[in-house]
């Protein structure tokens, strides 16, 4: 079943505002929702890539490298 929530969320997001209403319904079916804690690991460098992930609320640090050659984009 079509959540309208995640409808709109796509909509609202350059990425996909040249697909049809049929395809974004389509990939909205396809959504999860998934809740992280501050802090907490999502995936790490060198992970194969199964999922993209779409930051609806709250914001999210990538970082690589490590000490004086660490960087963090926010």
């Amino acid at each position: 079943m079509t959540d309208p929530r995640h409808v709109e969320l796509l909509k609202n997001i350059g990425l996909f505002e040249s697909l049809t209403e049929d395809d974004i319904e389509s990939l909205s079916n396809r959504l999860e929702d998934s809740e992280y804690d501050e802090g907490a690991v999502v995936f790490s460098q060198g992970d194969q890539g199964e999922s993209l992930f779409i930051v609806e609320e709250g914001a999210v640090e990538i970082s690589f490298g490590e000490g004086r050659t660490r960087v963090a984009l926010m």
